[in-house]
């Protein structure tokens, strides 16, 4: 078992993966130290994702003034990888370990850990043996419940995300992805991974992160990877994280002001269809959102109000529609014969 440098055993591993949000960073260190330290023993891995603004020198002072030698380790990564790409490097670090900890808790930079949330994350995995991963119950910083559990997106769930039409959510609730909170123990499709303890023996099994994807969908693959390899995907409601939701990505900003989303969103959103359904599946999920777009689109009209959705979705949907494996963020994009090798193998194993 790992220790501390103080001899504590060390039952969970926090990674957080950081770019240019250490402020964000450094206050959520500050409550896990003050609700987090005690039960269980934790250590906190930190990859400084190359935000290349003064982060790592920021963070290394910090933790040295602070004292936190002891618990808090900095990665610092030479090329911007992305939410999968930075967990990833931490991760492999773990489970290369000769004894790593047996779990390890994904937490973003733009959160806070309240009292008691990690130790009820870590008995509500220990009471329930097969779950593969687990997620708090999560607020915003005004005490306003944050969807955190999630349906499989599918084709038809693209069609009920565009229409945005009340009746049609509550009739076919199983096929909208987000869920409407307070969530049940589970099981559950996916988890969000805002926040999350995951089984370290589970992620042996399933694998690390996709690095395919640069953020957003992430978590549903690797949710639906764990399910495959017969683990759960539970809730622990008793469990609170806050979150400030797209603070270190600056996403909800540009959802807000209806700007254009960011070019990522919109390839790991054809990875994950195709990976899942096949290029078929992934133009069915595409259609049905155009189709969903004209009942929102002719409600906006006859409502005389603005529409709901960020600048160029309807064009940006079809990014990638053609060769959904491509991930121009990889220092090296996999070659066509690379992409066909990956397409097979994910045919295979469905």
């Amino acid at each position: 078992m790992t220790e501390h440098q103080d001899g504590r055993a060390v039952e969970v591993a926090v990674v957080i993966v950081n770019f240019r949000s250490t402020p964000l960073l450094i206050r959520c260190l500050e409550t896990i130290e003050m609700h987090g330290l005690n039960e269980p023993g934790i250590e906190v891995l930190v990859c400084e994702n190359a935000s290349n603004d003064g982060s790592v020198d920021a963070l290394r002072r910090e933790i040295s003034v602070r004292g936190w030698q002891d618990w808090v380790t900095l990665v610092p990564s030479a090329h911007n990888r992305g939410f999968t790409g930075g967990n990833n490097v931490l991760l492999r670090r773990l489970l290369n370990r000769e004894s790593a900890p047996p779990f390890v808790m994904l937490l973003n930079p733009d959160t806070e850990v309240t009292p008691g949330s990690i130790a009820h994350l870590y008995r509500a995995m220990q009471s329930n043996p097969g779950w593969g991963a687990v997620g708090p119950r999560i607020e915003d910083f005004e005490a306003r419940p944050q969807t955190s559990c999630f349906n499989d997106p599918r084709p038809f769930g693209e069609f009920l995300r565009a229409a945005q039409t009340g009746p049609l959510d509550r009739w076919f609730a199983r096929y909208r992805t987000p869920t409407i909170p307070p969530h049940g123990e589970g099981p559950h499709d996916w988890t969000s991974f805002a926040a999350a303890m995951i089984r370290t023996a589970a992620l042996r099994q399933a694998g690390i992160f996709d690095e395919g994807y640069f953020a957003y969908y992430d978590d549903p693959d690797l949710c639906w990877r764990l399910r495959r390899c017969g683990w759960t995907i539970g809730h622990c409601p008793q469990a609170m994280i806050r979150h400030l939701e797209g603070a270190s990505t600056g996403v909800r900003e540009t959802r807000a002001a209806r700007r254009r989303m960011p070019s990522y969103q919109a390839r790991g959103r054809a990875r994950y269809f195709a990976k899942r359904h096949g290029i078929a599946g992934l133009w069915l999920a595409n259609l049905g959102w155009h189709a969903g777009r004209v009942i929102s689109f002719t409600r906006e009209l006859v409502e005389r109000r603005p529409s709901h959705l960020p600048k160029a979705q309807w064009r940006d949907i079809w990014t990638n529609a053609f060769r959904p494996w491509h991930a121009p963020h990889l220092p090296h994009p996999p070659l066509e014969a690379e992409d066909e090798a990956t397409a097979e193998a994910m045919a295979s194993s469905r």
